[in-house]
């Protein structure tokens, strides 16, 4: 990134519980950023997939997006997406990975600019 743009954060809240509704927030979004996402998956990529090669130091991606859900993000400097957990029993024990990316001409030669990745494990309680 270059020394004037902020990365991504990515925070989830409440904790994952079978009936309730989760909240993804992501902050730092630049008023540059032309277009900025949520993506979950049911798969992660670990350690990550470094960015840097590709013109964005300092990024990386860290979740499959073969079969990632991707809604677009509306707000600035935040922005959130709620994600509702239906009580069902078999979705016990799914985990759900959330990272955010924006697209910011002015951040690297890329334009890109990733979140850290976020791991949310379907519990009962």
């Amino acid at each position: 990134l270059s020394g004037d743009v902020t990365a991504l954060a990515l925070q989830v809240a409440p904790a994952p519980v079978l009936g309730t509704t989760l909240t993804y927030t992501t902050s730092h979004i630049g008023p540059t950023v032309i277009l900025a996402v949520q993506m979950l998956s049911l798969g992660r990529i670990d350690p990550g997939i470094d960015l840097g090669g590709l013109g964005a130091p300092g990024c990386f991606q860290l979740l499959d997006t073969t079969s990632a859900a991707i809604v677009f993000l509306s707000g600035s400097p935040t922005a959130t997406y709620v994600l509702p957990i239906p009580n069902v029993l078999g979705l016990l024990g799914l985990s759900v990975y959330g990272q955010s990316a924006a697209l910011d001409l002015g951040a690297n030669p890329l334009g890109l600019v990733t979140s850290n990745g976020m791991c949310s494990v379907v519990n009962s309680f």
